[in-house]
């Protein structure tokens, strides 16, 4: 047991709040994390992100939406993968010399 958290060590850490359906969930996390976190992250993060994001991304950065933009280079690699016509090919790299 000597391994193990302790609930107020826990309780340092976190804030806890009970939702609308009336289950509890953790509300802020008050510490710095580094490293991985695996699972779901459900509402606001206030600070920095860094890394790579796997999975699904919504919601807003500074208040406004994201959208996946797609690099020259990203395109190309694309479309040749997918087997592209030499018309469409022509015009990605044009649009990668052009960047």
């Amino acid at each position: 047991m000597a391994d193990q958290i302790t609930r107020d060590e826990l309780l340092d850490l976190i804030r806890v709040e009970k939702g609308p359906d009336g289950t509890w969930r953790i509300r802020n996390v008050k510490a710095k994390v580094y490293g991985d976190i695996y699972g779901d992250v459900v509402g606001s993060v206030g600070g920095h992100l860094g890394g790579h994001v796997d999975g699904v991304l919504g919601g807003t950065i500074n208040g406004k939406h994201w959208q996946y933009v797609e690099t020259p280079t990203e395109k190309l690699q694309r479309l040749v993968i997918e087997g592209a016509t030499k018309e469409e090919l022509l015009l990605a790299i044009d649009q990668l010399e052009d960047n």
